[in-house]
């Protein structure tokens, strides 16, 4: 049985429901969620860093709030598009592929990690890496800003300026950027993570912050988990 994550949060987006239903369902809303989730990697980052606890789910953990943030902004722009095009369109589409399913073992999953990995000088000791892309995305806060002011007709600039047709195209690209600086954070501490554990037990505790997550963004909004 494979547990397809994505579709998962886009249920949740669903279910809160399309852009107006009610005042937390606006671009504003989901933008400050997004970089409130952005400080929370970094806040695990620094506790790394400096060699303290971090959460119970750590950067992973946060990674995937942030991700879950991008989908419900996603769902937000394009509210009749599935979960896999939604994924297609942000470039995340693969990430189901790696997490734990009954009928993947542990060879396979090693071998998945070492092509994901392939060519990449990654060290689990500084997360240097995972600082630039936090640097990254910060800047990418930016581009989204503007992205949802557009949304809202507070700014003069259009999106011909940055060469799209129209608001959604360029509020899609935009999430499509920041999810590939987020997905490099999510394999890193997924590649950690694996190496302080057996695989198999590793991909279901993902799947269950994964589940997890998306659970309490339920709770916090009122819909049953």
């Amino acid at each position: 049985m494979k547990i397809n994550l994505l579709e998962v949060s886009l249920k949740t987006a669903r279910d809160l429901g399309e852009m107006g239903c009610d005042k937390y369902r606006n671009a504003p809303y989901v933008y400050q969620k997004i970089t409130e989730e952005l400080s929370e990697i970094n806040e695990e980052l620094e506790k790394k860093i400096k060699g303290q606890e971090c959460g119970k789910d750590g950067i992973m953990g946060e990674s995937i709030d942030f991700l879950i943030s991008i989908m419900d902004m996603a769902y937000l722009i394009e509210p009749k598009e599935t979960a896999e095009s939604l994924a297609k369109k942000l470039n995340i589409d693969d990430i189901t592929n790696k997490v734990w399913h009954e009928n993947v073992g542990l060879k396979e999953m090693k071998l998945e990690l070492e092509k994901m990995f392939k060519g990449k000088d990654v060290s689990i000791d500084d997360f240097g890496v995972v600082s630039q892309k936090i640097s990254t995305l910060l800047t990418q806060v930016g581009n989204l800003s503007i992205a949802v002011q557009m949304i809202e007709g507070t700014t003069y600039k259009k999106p011909e300026k940055y060469g799209f047709n129209n608001v959604n195209e360029f509020m899609i690209s935009v999430l499509k950027d920041m999810t590939y600086q987020a997905r490099i954070i999510f394999e890193v501490a997924y590649k950690e993570e694996c190496k302080l554990q057996e695989m198999p037990e590793m991909n279901e505790k993902m799947t269950e912050i994964w589940i997890n997550k998306t659970a309490k963004w339920r709770k916090s909004r009122g819909l049953p988990e």
